[in-house]
């Protein structure tokens, strides 16, 4: 159980560091870099790792993909905190109602998990081995922080 939680926690991760592009500054503005777009982040991504635009269309593809199982996750998250509060608000806990409540969501979790994967291939696949090496550096120094000074660029 805690090798699927770390999975899943390290799956998000790669996700929000690729639509992201570690490019959050301290200071920049209320919103940081957000205001740029997905694109211009993934550019910047795209442009240090020097990758073609098939390379590009094929990682976009496997984010695209993540994105949407963590759309299912995002969608249930609302229902499974009132299924939660409703176990709350009893006078002891019934844990077979409880364990129903977070049963209904272990197939999105499960989903969000292949879906990480198969993006991690998809991109693995699209690179070439210097160009993962950058990635693999990129993802242990989180990016660097900053839009310019520090970031991806």
């Amino acid at each position: 159980m805690f090798g699927f939680i770390v999975g899943v926690l390290s799956v998000v991760g790669l996700y929000h560091y690729l639509k992201h592009g570690g490019l959050w500054r301290r200071g920049a503005g209320r919103h940081g870099c957000r205001g740029l777009g997905r694109r211009m982040l993934l550019g910047r991504f795209f442009s240090r790792l020097e990758t073609s635009p098939g390379q590009e269309r094929a990682i976009e593809g496997a984010l695209s993909d993540l994105e949407d199982e963590w759309r299912k996750i995002r969608q249930g998250k609302r229902e499974l905190r009132e299924d939660l509060a409703a176990v709350m608000r009893e006078e002891s806990v019934d844990a077979s109602r409880m364990d129903a409540a977070l049963s209904k969501h272990q197939g999105a979790i499960v989903g969000l998990r292949s879906a990480g994967i198969a993006a991690f291939t998809r991109v693995h696949e699209a690179l070439d081995p210097q160009q993962r090496r950058r990635l693999a550096d990129l993802l242990v120094s989180g990016g660097g922080h900053g839009c310019g000074r520090g970031g991806l660029a």
